[in-house]
């Protein structure tokens, strides 16, 4: 409020709580007598409700988890050691409830994680509607 007169001092405007008629629609009537206290009251205290609200929204559990399953792309999942991986791996399937998805996951980690080629390539739409480069040098080694 300090800086907010200071602002208004120079432009001579004076600061004071708006009006109060005796029916109001729009508007609460909070019957406070100081300009600093109103506006306390009337914009800094729901703001402040409206804030912690939408960031108890942003970092439920839900999207917490949710943000882990980006650690399950490929560009990701090659950094993760075995031990953060299991770990991720064991809580994903009690919170989604995808059947089999340990198992999968573990497999998949298994194959892609020592692939030495820049995951960047993998990413390409190209590469991705090729289903035969997916597996080239795996059929090679089974052979």
């Amino acid at each position: 409020m300090k800086t907010a007169s200071e602002a208004a001092d120079p432009l001579n405007v004076l600061i004071s709580e708006p009006g109060q008629a005796s029916r109001q629609a729009h508007r609460q009537n909070y019957g406070i007598q100081f300009p600093e206290e109103y506006y306390r009251v009337a914009i800094y205290v729901p703001h402040m409700n409206s804030l912690t609200a939408f960031l108890a929204r942003r970092f439920s559990e839900h999207n917490v988890k949710s943000v882990q399953l980006l650690q399950l792309h490929l560009a990701k999942m090659k950094y993760l050691s075995c031990v953060e991986f299991h770990a991720i791996a064991d809580e994903l399937p009690a919170f989604y409830s995808i059947e089999n998805l340990k198992k999968e996951g573990i497999s998949w980690y298994e194959i892609w994680r020592n692939e030495t080629a820049d995951s960047s390539k993998y990413l390409t739409p190209n590469f991705c509607l090729r289903p035969s480069h997916c597996f080239q040098s795996k059929q090679k080694q089974w052979r």
